[in-house]
């Protein structure tokens, strides 16, 4: 791996690490840093950890029983419903068992032999779809600036206010967008809270047949 090349940060989710340390020096040669999740213990701890650690694919191993109270093919439908553009596969000595729960596409699930016998083929997957997710980040930031314009001008409803939170949040964990400042956030606290109260306040009128 080359100084001035940076390694593609790659998430392992597994309830055990003695594989970890291998599937790390195999990736290493492909410039994809393997990164072990540690300190998670829920489903939301894993999307935390994803976007403090920046990481732009996911692997996940099938049986997590010995960590986590759910499988892998959980993991990943989760994930996939907070993060839908980050690329996830499962790797596993099971890999009937995740195709039957139907949570996961086929094409998703990698026999665990594959990743020492068949290196290649991991790594272009990898490679591939990381690439459609940072191109899909950048996409978002069209509409970012736009919500951000809005909300300097007081001018967003509670759902943009709620996208413009999510997408900020999002951008900022990989280095798309800089840091809004405090003093710009800080008035906006306030006015999420009025428009969150106009809402209340529509909702007791129309009760009371207003």
């Amino acid at each position: 791996m080359t100084e001035d090349k940076l390694a593609l940060k790659v998430g392992y989710v597994d309830d055990e690490s003695k594989d970890y340390q291998d599937y790390k020096i195999i990736l290493g040669r492909d410039d994809i840093d393997l990164i072990y999740a540690e300190n998670c213990q829920t489903l939301n701890d894993i999307i935390e950890w994803i976007l403090d650690n920046s990481i732009e694919c996911l692997i996940v191993d099938h049986k997590l029983t010995e960590k986590y109270d759910f499988v892998g093919t959980k993991v990943v439908a989760y994930v996939n419903s907070q993060l839908p553009d980050l690329p996830c596969i499962i790797l596993t000595n099971y890999t009937k068992d995740s195709e039957e729960e139907k949570l996961v596409a086929k094409n998703l699930i990698f026999d665990r032999s594959k990743l020492i016998k068949n290196t290649a083929e991991i790594v272009e997957f990898i490679k591939q779809y990381a690439e459609i997710f940072r191109n899909r980040l950048r996409n978002h930031i069209d509409s970012y600036r736009e919500l951000l314009e809005k909300r300097i001008e007081r001018k967003l409803t509670a759902e943009e206010e709620e996208q413009f939170i999510r997408l900020h949040r999002l951008l900022r964990a990989y280095g798309e967008v800089d840091d809004v400042a405090t003093e710009l956030l800080r008035p906006e606290v306030d006015h999420k809270l009025d428009l969150l109260i106009d809402k209340i306040d529509k909702l007791i009128d129309k009760s009371k047949g207003k």
